[in-house]
Order: structure tokens, then sequence, then C-alpha cells
């Protein structure tokens, strides 16, 4: 009898260990090698599954688990779940295994955060996001997070990229859709090399994307990005419905077309404004002028507030609500400029546009919904104007770095267009200092000190000088500053929003311990301002392309005048000329008597480099830090060679 008990027991602990076994879920030793190689986080497994039930409705799941490697992937233990109107939240849960394959915790709900994502100008919207983290911190561990949505609409379906972030590998990743057999889902492949699977079931098509067993991939200084080097799947419906609304993004005529209709009949003024457009262009004749008095009102009488209610996230609030209020969204801004213009009897074009960084990236041969923005384009006989009505202070016909140079979907009655906005050039974007230094035998320094920003060089700088408190504004100059015991004694800005928008910045300061006097000698860095501190290591192993964004000319010139007696020369620079495919870098640097003037000029292109020059770039990069931190070395009495 006990013999049996003996072995009953035996045989229920070997089922108990095989039960607790079987619940082992990404044991860490199952992580081939080459997924570990360079990866601080392993993608184990993914699912997206996305339903479509029609025009109007669609439902999305998706489970994942993510093995941490090391502190530098705690991102990975976050979830977070964004939801309003029209994507509603249905469901999250979470679960975190230890390196063997145990599981160890388990999300409660009391432990999902449920959070408005709104802030600043927005004030009235419905977007928020259920956010959850698991806490551990014995690694390797791994996170397991399964969400569940829904759509109210289709204007917008999920992308497909399962390489997600730099230094993640991915063991499996699958993509799923079903829709109805009697819709057009339409996608874009990039860079996939699984083929597709698809397949029939109960009317219902299913479209179906694997990867597997992917590397992680290094980040890289000026790479594109991620999405532009790894499998990325875009979707698009060509029939949807969003709040009763249908439309048609099949081209990019029919999807304007939608933008038109949902926002018709939407701009007609009340009557009192309608008088004063006839009374703010009555004496001018030239209609770009009219343009202009027409915008500079609307940006003193109006300032922006962002609506997402909804369909309010692309239906504009009518021009009446705006005039009788004094605010609106961009949808809203553009709708009430469009109206003004009407009212002068000035066609104007709403413009849909991706702003930020990243909206150079639209892919023109597959229309979809890629934006969030609205601007105005407003065709001339031989150029158009562009108008921010968002800004209370850009100058007019002037788009910055936010929505310049891209692709754009131009819309009215006929429909909607591709056309382009105008290119930040080169010649534009400046940034000059010019500068006077006068020295103390301490080694105290007084400087008078213009900067002209024009161009793109100076869009951040207006938006503090509209924006800012003068306060605010010279805690950010002690920081641009950045040199030992400053004190700055005044400043002020001069704005000029003429063709080519400038600011011109004026400050005096105190610093001191900047120059080094030694004995006889005097060792001067004539860089004052502008010194590159950074450069990109050199690598044999470049991957990817050589992205610059942005061209520009930095200049700068400043006068040093030292202590009487020191106008020696043991030893000053050697003048740099450089030129490179990536810019050119110039410095002179001349000592006259006891004064010291220093020239530095550099002009960096935009483009898009082959990964073989990367090198090239280092070496220009290094070149430039080097001269940057080249000295002056002056003696006292005339001693040491001659000046010149």
């Amino acid at each position: 009898m006990k013999k049996a008990l003996l072995l009953l027991s035996l045989g229920l602990l070997n089922t108990l260990s095989s039960l607790a076994g079987d619940d082992k879920k990404y044991p860490v030793k199952d992580i081939p090698a080459e997924l570990r190689k360079g990866a601080d986080a392993v993608k184990r497994s993914e699912e997206y599954i996305l339903t479509i039930d029609g025009i109007g409705s669609a439902r999305l799941v998706h489970r994942y688990a993510i093995t941490i490697l090391n502190k530098h992937a705690n991102e990975f233990t976050e979830c977070v779940v964004q939801y309003d109107k029209l994507t509603p939240f249905k469901g999250l849960k979470g679960q975190v295994y230890d390196s063997t394959g145990v599981q160890v915790a388990k999300l409660k709900s009391s432990d999902i955060l449920d959070v408005k994502t709104g802030g600043g100008d927005a004030f009235y919207d419905d977007n928020r996001v259920k956010a959850a983290t698991i806490k551990h911190h014995t690694y390797p561990f791994t996170v397991e997070f399964e969400e569940e949505s829904a759509f109210n609409g289709i204007l917008w379906l999920p992308p497909w990229q399962p390489v997600d972030h730099f230094n993640l590998s991915v063991q499996q990743s699958t993509f799923k859709i079903i829709y109805p057999s009697t819709m057009n889902i339409r996608f874009k492949e990039m860079r996939v090399s699984t083929p597709l699977k698809q397949s029939t079931e109960n009317d219902k098509i299913v479209l179906e994307w694997n990867l597997t067993d992917y590397p992680a991939v290094k980040s890289e200084v000026f790479a594109p990005k991620l999405n532009e080097r790894t499998p990325l799947v875009l979707l698009a419906p060509s029939q949807f419905e969003i709040e009763g609304y249908k439309g048609d993004m099949s081209t990019w005529q029919s999807f304007g077309l939608w933008n038109y209709q949902l926002n018709a009949d939407r701009n007609v003024l009340p009557e009192a404004m309608k008088a004063k457009v006839k009374e703010l262009i009555a004496n001018i004749g030239d209609k770009r002028e009219q343009v202009k008095v027409l915008y500079e009102y609307l940006q003193k009488n109006t300032r922006y507030v962002g609506v997402q209610l909804g369909i309010g996230g692309w239906q504009t609030f009518d021009a009446n609500y705006v005039a009788s209020r004094g605010y609106g969204d961009c949808k809203a801004l553009t709708n009430y400029m469009h109206s003004l213009l009407k009212e002068a009897g000035i066609p104007s074009n709403p413009t849909l546009v991706y702003a930020g960084d990243g909206g150079a990236n639209m892919h023109i041969g597959f229309p979809s919904n890629q934006f969030n923005h609205v601007i105005l384009n407003v065709p001339m006989e031989k150029d158009s104007i562009w108008l921010e009505c968002t800004s209370q202070y850009n100058a007019f016909n002037y788009l910055g770095q936010f929505t310049a140079d891209r692709w754009v979907l131009s819309f009215n009655k006929e429909g909607g267009k591709l056309i382009k906005t105008p290119v930040l050039a080169l010649a534009e974007n400046k940034e000059k200092r010019e500068a006077k230094v006068i020295f103390d035998m301490d080694g105290n320094g007084k400087v008078d000190l213009k900067s002209t920003y024009c161009g793109a060089m100076q869009d951040d700088l207006s938006a503090d000088i509209a924006m800012e408190s003068k306060g605010e504004l010279e805690k950010k100059l002690y920081k641009e500053i950045n040199l030992s015991g400053v004190v700055i004694n005044s400043f002020s800005h001069e704005v000029d929003k003429g063709k080519l928008p400038t600011v011109i910045e004026n400050v005096k300061f105190d610093f001191n311990n900047y120059i080094n006097i030694s004995g006889k000698r005097l060792f001067l860095q004539p860089n004052l301002l502008n010194q590159f501190t950074w450069v990109p290591d050199k690598s044999e192993k470049r991957t990817c392309e050589i992205v610059m964004k942005f061209p520009y000319v930095d200049e700068d010139k400043i006068e040093y005048v030292m202590p009487d007696g020191f106008s020696g020369v043991e030893s000053k620079p050697v003048d740099v000329n450089l030129k490179s495919r990536f810019g050119e870098f110039t410095t002179t640097t001349k000592v006259e008597k006891n004064t010291v003037t220093y020239y530095r000029k550099l002009v960096m292109n935009s483009g898009r480099f082959d990964a073989s020059t990367y090198n090239e770039l280092a070496d220009f990069f290094a070149a430039i830090a080097k001269a940057d931190k080249s000295k002056v070395v002056l003696l006292n009495n005339g001693g040491g060679l001659a000046t010149n």
C-alpha cells in the first residue's frame, strides 16, 4: 500500500513537473546566437491580426513578446495604446517571464493608467492612452503584451514595421489582414523578402506577411530613418467611411475631392467680416499685396487651438466660428484664411501636408492618408504663395523646416493634386556673427556681438521671440554662449519679415578666464562661439547611405583687442581651405599689433551620399574640429615673429 502511494506521488510530481515545463514560454536559451549579436532586445514573437468588417469598421489585435537583454532596452517594459472616438480601446494584457521562461508577474487592471495625451495648445481633443509598465530587473527577461483596438472608420490603417527599433532583432513576426472579398484593400511592400501568402476563407480575403530571424540593425549617424531601411508594408482602402462620410482614396484626385466635399460650404463669412475684408484691401490694387494684408490680419486677430474630436480631426469649423471666437486649429484657420481670400476674389486651395521631420519621405505612388497638418496654397500668375495659417509670427509666403521641401496634396472642387512646397536653398539659410572682444590683463573679456540669422536659421529664434518672455530668452542666451563667468549686460532683437525672413540679435556680455597669460606669452583660441566639439568615428563597415538634411552657411568674424604689449606673434593657426562633396570650410587668422582678427566660414551641403564616402565625411568633420581648437600665441614687448 505504501509502495503504491509512493508510486502515485512520484507520478503526480512528474505530471506537475511536466505541466510546469509546458507552461514555460520564451526561454532565453532558445534565441539563436546570431539574433543576440548587436541586440539589446529580441522580438521573440509578434502577431498583428487586422480584421476589416467593412468600409466603416475594423478590429486590431496585436500580440508580441520581447526578450530584454539589458537595461538599454527597458523601454519595452512599457506598453502604450492610443485611443479616441474613432479608435476605441478594447483591451490590454501583459505578463513577464524570467530567463528560463517561467511566468513571474502578470499585469493587473490597476496597473493600467488612463492618461489624456493632448497638451499645450491642443485644448479640445479626445486623444488618450492606456499605459502600463511591467517592472522586472533581473536580466534577461521577457515581456508579453496583447493589445486590442477597434476602428470606427478606416481612413487610416496601421502599417507593418516589424523592425521598429535599432538594436532589436526579430525572431518571428506575422502581419495578417482579413477583409471582405467585395472590398479593395491596397498595399505597398518595401524591402519584404518573404512572399505574401494570399487565400480566401468564407468570402474573406486573407493576406499574410511573415518575417523570421532578422538581425538587429545598428544605429549609424547621418543615416536614413529606420523605416527606410527595414521591411515595411503600408495599407490603404480604396473606399472608406468615417462617421457617415464615405470617400475614395484610390487616387490623389479622389482623396482630395473627399476632403473638399467634407469641408464644403464652411467658408461663408459673417457680414461684418465681409465688410472688413473690403476695407482692408480697398486701396490696394496688387493681388499679392492684398493676400499679404489679409494674412497679417489673420495673424494679429487669431490664435491656434487644436481641435481633434472625432471627425473634427478632418472636418473644419466654419469661418463664422473663427470670426466670432478668434481661434481655431490648422483646418479652421486655413479655412478662415481661404474664406477671407474668397471674399477678396482671390482663389486659394487648402493643402494637406505631413509636417515635421519625415514629411519628405511621402510615398507619392501610394494614395493614402499620409498627412497631419493643413496649410494654404494661393496660386498666382507666375508662382504660388504659401501660408502657414497657424503661426502668428511666420513671415508672409514663408514655410520653414516644418513644411518646406516636400510633396503635399492641394485640393479644391476639382479634387486633389500633388505639388511640392518650396525648397529652403543653401544661399537662404545663413547665420553670420560679427563680434568685437576686448581683453584685460586678467583674461576678462567684454563682447559686443551681432548675429544675423536668415531663412531656416531664424526659425527657432523667431518662434522664441514671439512666444517667450524676455527672461526666458535671456536664459537661452546664457546656454547658447556657454562661456566661463558670462554676464549678459543687454540684448535685443530686430525681426525682418521680408522676402527672406531675418532676425538680427545684438548682445553685450562680459566673461572671464578665456585667454591664458603665462609669463610673456598669451594663449588665445580664436573660435569663441562656434566650435565643433563632436566628430563621428571612422568606420570601414558603414552599411547605409549618408543623409544630410539641411543646407546652411555659418560665418564668423571676430576682432580681439589684446592687453597692451601683446603684439608679437610666436605662432598662429595655419589658414584652412577645405573642399568636400559635403561642403566647404575656410578659416584665416590675422594679427596686427595687438589685434587678432579671426574669420571662419562653413558651408554644409544637403543630399544623400553613398556609404563608401562616410570616412570622407568623418575626415571633413575632424579637420574642422582640429581647426576650431587651434590657438594663437602672442608675445609681450614685441618678441617673436613679425606681425602679418
